[in-house]
């Protein structure tokens, strides 16, 4: 297996790293400076060195330096330089041919950097090589033809000849200026214009000519500026010329060095694009395609020990990836695999997934890469595979029970019989992690665990994304609270949690358990037991019979509450409807809990209290109707008056029977509360 990339450690950086480094260059002699730039033969590198910092742009600005520049120009690869306008400096005619190359100027259509030369010098138009931005510039411009004036306005031969234009009509029709003739050259064609530029010169000398007193002040300015086009265009036009001449040579030079680097290549036993991204060849085959040389064995010559280490490097590199992607492929077959064995309930319980790719066949497909004679999906899926994966994961499971089943306090438990339960797997048998307070959906409403949530519970970590860490037993402690409220509850039933019906059978009782430790008679079913017994030190339980339990309990929805408090946007309007109760206000021990129509149905006999004695009443009092809340309400009126901060199913009811319907009318989920029929069950005071 090919080694990993090293992590970079993160580190202090002392003050000494911060300050900048010592440029050396500054401390040689002028003549030093001067000389050894002129052994680049390019105004390219003088530019950019004289960007460097203050000192070296005011020692190549000077006007005494002019002669490194001007030798710069006339020694130009692949030809000299046409020379610069009266009107500029050695310095800043560089920096008109070369300041996009090593400032990185935008491209004026798309406004990425580009290191392109101007595409027209005169208009000072830069593109980058997409087509689109060809397309898009033609869009802002406007195209003249100076000699072609008959059928123009009278203005048009003035506004024109003021105006720069691009140096041929191909400047922004073609990114190939591969082009020596003067077709096309200004004045001789059509060129282009900006179009904002051509309206606003004319809306200008419209406006300045309308009045005499401005007439001759727009001629004589229109004139001065026809001056300057007549006198800088030739030289734009030379620089167009001498750009297409550059661009041929270029494109011959890279093709030269292309074709030499393959050669090589296929000498050594390389790969040509591993030569190309090796660090060290590829900084050669770059330097050498700027400056327009050629590669020569020699320089092969020198550097063949580097390029080979850095296709090495390259090789490993690659393999290393490889692995990597094939690593991540079999990992995510094996998570598919894991996650298709939790779906079963026969499978029920399976390990966390970090525990299951521990197990050996796992380990041995996630480690052997895939290839035409492996499929990692079809090993998983052959009679052999899952009678493997079935053996380590019965391995698995006693090894949990008999690790949960010491959590609970049964150290040496054994037993012949097939017909008692372990411990761990019993009804009564219940946990929680001493690492996170972490539930998943299906244990959230009891705030613990059976044995099957125990042996699938992942911690997570603080910001909420799961811990990649083995299963273990020691991570558990036994949740007392709701083992003791659900061995009550078996008792007062004669259940046994050893058989293996007991499951069945607790679920069955129904509603008929009542907390005893609660102030009002709240009514549960066996499986709001574990959660509610988390609000007592020591929750007391009795049993109640039929018609008791029907007679003070409102029906219980299960689930509501967690679908109210969580994130499901079709749970959310039901919040704010105003149809829920307070059961702690409702359902008062030793109070009237019916309305006066249920009384007299029951021979004007009312309940005071569960399990107290039933006394006649001739006529009972009606209370007042109690209030009713939208979901919010409710949760402030039950933390402020009964103390309650986490709201269960039994703390309160619903007035009407919540349905949400969904109906498929253009995609609307429709929400509707429908009426409960029985008004038995509405509390009424």
């Amino acid at each position: 297996m090919p080694s990993r990339k090293a992590k970079r450690s993160k580190r202090a950086v002392s003050p000494s790293e911060i300050a900048p480094k010592t440029c050396f260059i500054t401390k040689l002699p002028f003549e030093l400076i001067a000389d050894i730039l002129q052994l680049t033969q390019s105004p390219r590198d003088v530019l950019a060195l004289s960007l460097c910092n203050k000192y070296l742009r005011d020692t190549l600005l000077r006007d005494d330096s002019d002669f490194i520049w001007r030798y710069m120009r006339l020694n130009f690869k692949p030809n000299p330089l046409p020379d610069k306008p009266s009107s500029m400096t050695e310095a800043s005619y560089a920096a008109l041919v070369f300041g996009g190359g090593i400032c990185g100027g935008p491209c004026e259509a798309c406004g990425l950097p580009t290191d392109n030369m101007y595409s027209s010098f005169a208009l000072r138009i830069r593109l980058c090589k997409k087509p689109n931005c060809l397309t898009n510039i033609q869009k802002t411009l406007k195209k003249i033809n100076l000699q072609d004036v008959s059928s123009q306005p009278a203005y048009f031969p003035i506004v024109a000849g003021s105006m720069f234009v691009t140096e041929n009509t191909r400047s922004v029709e073609d990114h190939r200026t591969l082009t020596l003739t003067r077709a096309g050259n200004w004045p001789l064609a059509a060129n282009y214009v900006r179009a904002r530029d051509w309206d606003r010169s004319v809306q200008e000398y419209l406006e300045a000519t309308g009045l005499p007193e401005t007439l001759e002040a727009e001629l004589a300015e229109r004139a001065r500026k026809a001056q300057r086009v007549t006198a800088l265009m030739p030289t734009f036009v030379a620089l167009y010329q001498w750009k297409a001449a550059y661009d041929l040579a270029r494109e011959r030079y890279k093709r030269t060095n292309e074709d030499f680097g393959k050669a090589f290549a296929e000498k050594n036993g390389y790969v040509y694009w591993d030569l190309i991204n090796s660090p060290s060849y590829g900084a050669i085959h770059n330097r050498k395609n700027k400056t327009l040389e050629s590669i020569t064995p020699l320089d092969m010559t020198v550097w063949a020990d580097r390029i080979d280490a850095d296709i090495v490097k390259i090789k490993e590199q690659r393999q290393r990836r490889q692995y990597e992607m094939d690593h991540a492929k079999a990992y995510s077959v094996v998570e598919q695999h894991y996650n298709g064995l939790r779906s079963k309930r026969e499978m029920l319980p399976v390990p966390t997934f970090p525990t299951f790719r521990k197990f050996r066949f796992i380990k041995s497909i996630l480690t052997t890469p895939p290839s035409p004679a492996f499929n990692p999906s079809k090993q998983l899926k052959t009679p052999l595979a899952q009678t493997l994966i079935a053996n380590e994961l019965a391995a698995w499971r006693t090894d949990a029970k008999e690790k949960l089943g010491e959590v609970l306090g049964h150290t040496t438990w054994k037993a012949a019989s097939k017909s008692r339960l372990h411990p761990a797997e019993r009804v009564d048998a219940r946990f929680k992690c001493q690492q996170c307070n972490h539930f998943e959906p299906r244990y959230r409403d009891d705030g613990c665990f059976d044995f099957i949530g125990a042996c699938s519970h992942q911690c997570r970590k603080v910001d909420g994304t799961l811990k990649n860490q083995e299963w273990s037993a020691e991570r558990f402690v036994k949740d007392a609270k709701a083992v003791s409220a659900i061995s009550k509850v078996l008792a007062l039933n004669a259940l046994s949690a050893e058989s293996p019906e007991s499951s069945v059978l607790y679920d069955a009782i129904g509603p008929h358990i009542l907390c005893e430790s609660c102030p009002a008679a709240i009514i549960l079913q066996p499986c709001q037991v574990a959660g509610h017994s988390h609000r007592h030190e020591d929750m007391q339980v009795s049993m109640l019979s039929e018609e008791d339990a029907s007679f003070i309990c409102h029906p219980l929805t299960a689930g509501l509450a967690q679908r109210l408090m969580g994130t499901e946007l079709r749970a959310k309007p039901l919040g704010g409807q105003k149809v829920y109760m307070c059961r702690h206000c409702a359902q008062t021990r030793g109070v009237p809990t019916i309305d006066t129509a249920a009384s007299s149905a029951r021979s004007n006999t009312l309940s005071t209290g569960i399990g107290g004695s039933v006394e006649p009443l001739e006529q009972p009092e009606v209370l007042p109707r109690r209030k009713e809340f939208i979901f919010g309400g409710l949760r402030s009126h039950l933390k402020t008056s009964h103390g309650i901060e986490a709201v269960r199913d039994e703390d309160f009811y619903c007035t009407v029977q919540t349905r949400l319907v969904e109906a498929e009318r253009s995609g609307v989920i429709e929400y509707a509360l429908q009426a409960q029929d029985s008004a038995s069950h509405i509390e009424e005071g």
